[in-house]
């Protein structure tokens, strides 16, 4: 199956969002959200079980999968902007 997924932004005009740590309870959302006419959303994965929530829905729903930011991640991109601001101090 090949879809546009702009194309399928414009036709539903929402994107819903879908954060649980529950698989079970993002399946219900989903469901939910399948029943009032919405075909495309993002999960966000909050916990390795929502892979097994994505994959019950992705035959039904188009799903793109969100990320988690652990604390790790968050200190590197803080460390980064440091970085990045203290260069462009100096060079602009």
């Amino acid at each position: 199956m090949n879809i546009n997924l702009l194309d399928k932004l414009k036709e539903n005009k929402v994107f819903p969002i879908i954060r649980s740590k529950d698989p079970k309870d993002v399946i219900e959302k989903v469901n939910a959200l399948l029943e009032g006419g919405l075909d495309i959303m993002e999960i966000n994965v909050e916990t390795p079980e929502i892979y097994n929530a994505i994959k019950a829905v992705s035959n039904d729903a188009i799903i793109c999968a969100g990320g988690i930011i652990y604390k790790q991640k968050l200190l590197l991109i803080q460390v980064h902007k440091f970085f990045l601001h203290q260069f462009f101090k100096r060079t602009c």
